[in-house]
C-alpha cells in the first residue's frame, strides 16, 4: 500500500486489510464492486505531478536501430537510435555489453527505453565487415614462349590499409600465372598465394594483387651463321679435305668440311 507516492506495507495474497468495512475499488452499474485483484493500492492526498502519472503509467515510444551494417577501422563501432518520441533515453548492449565491439564480427543490439515514463525497445543485429587490403609494388616480366602458363614478376610487394597500430603483415606462398600459353603483348598475369598474418589480421580481408600484366614472346627462327666472313687461303691435293670452316645452330657448332674441286 503507498500513501502519497511512499511504500507503508506489503501484503501477501489473500491478506484480510485492517477495517470493518470491505475494500470496494470501482462500481458496476449494480453498485456492486468490481470482482478482481490488486496489484499496487496508491492513497494520494495531493494532486501528483505529470512525471508521477507517467510514472505509474508509462507512455509506449518505438525505437528503431540505424547503421547496423559498418566497417572495422579500430575505433568503436556503435549504432543509431532514433526514438519516437524523440530524444528518449536508451540504454543498448553488445551481446550482452554495454562496452561497443572494435572487432570485426556480429554482435546482437539491445536497446531499451529508460526515460522515465515511456516504454519500449528494439533489437537487431550489428555486422562489422573485415577492413580490405590491397598488395601494389609489382611489375610482370616478359617471357619467350615455353608452351607454359607460368609468370614472373619484378618488385617488392607493399601492403596497404592497415589501420595505425595493428600488427599485420604478409606472408604465404605467392605464385602467378598467364590466363593461357599463347604468344600476345601485355596479357595479365593472374596472382595468388598471399596470405596476411599477425594479431589483427582477423580483421582485415586481403584482395590479390591486381592489374598485373606482360607479354609472352615467339621465339626468333634459327639462322645459321658462319663464324667466318671468308675462307682462308689454302692449298690441296686432288681429293684430299682442303679446310674446315666452323658454323653456329642457337649456340652449337657445326663443322662442314670444304674440298677443292677441279673442273
Amino acid at each position: 500500500i503507498y500513501r502519497n507516492g511512499l511504500l507503508l506495507g506489503e501484503f501477501q495474497p489473500g491478506t484480510t486489510l485492517p477495517g470493518t468495512q470491505p475494500m470496494r475499488i470501482g462500481g458496476s452499474t449494480h453498485g456492486s464492486p468490481w470482482a478482481g485483484g490488486l496489484d499496487d493500492f496508491r492513497v494520494y492526498k495531493r494532486a501528483l505531478t505529470v512525471a508521477e502519472l507517467n510514472a505509474l503509467q508509462p507512455s509506449p515510444s518505438s525505437v528503431d536501430l540505424g547503421a547496423l551494417s559498418q566497417t572495422y577501422d579500430g575505433t568503436p563501432r556503435t549504432v543509431v537510435v532514433e526514438t519516437d518520441p524523440p530524444g528518449l533515453a536508451v540504454s543498448l548492449t553488445y551481446n550482452g555489453s554495454a562496452t561497443p565491439p572494435s572487432n570485426a564480427g556480429n554482435y546482437t543490439v539491445q536497446a531499451n527505453v529508460t526515460a522515465s515514463g515511456f516504454v519500449g525497445s528494439a533489437s537487431g543485429i550489428l555486422t562489422v565487415a573485415r577492413k580490405p587490403l590491397t598488395v601494389s609494388g609489382l611489375s610482370g616480366v616478359n617471357k619467350f614462349f615455353d608452351g607454359s602458363f607460368s609468370a614472373s614478376v619484378t618488385g617488392t610487394p607493399v601492403l596497404h590499409g592497415v589501420v595505425p597500430g595493428d600488427s599485420v603483415s604478409l606472408s604465404g606462398t605467392p605464385s602467378y600465372a598467364f590466363g593461357n600459353a599463347t604468344v600476345g603483348a601485355g596479357k595479365s598475369i593472374v596472382a595468388s598465394g598471399f596470405e596476411i598474418s599477425g594479431p589483427a589480421a582477423v580483421n582485415y580481408a586481403l584482395s590479390q594483387p591486381s592489374g598485373l600484366s606482360a607479354s609472352i614472346l615467339a621465339v626468333p627462327t634459327p639462322v645459321l651463321t658462319p663464324s667466318v666472313t671468308s675462307l682462308p687461303a689454302f692449298t690441296a691435293s686432288r681429293g684430299s679435305p682442303s679446310s674446315t670452316a666452323l658454323f653456329f645452330v642457337s649456340g652449337s657448332n657445326l663443322t662442314a668440311n670444304l674440298t677443292e674441286v677441279h673442273q
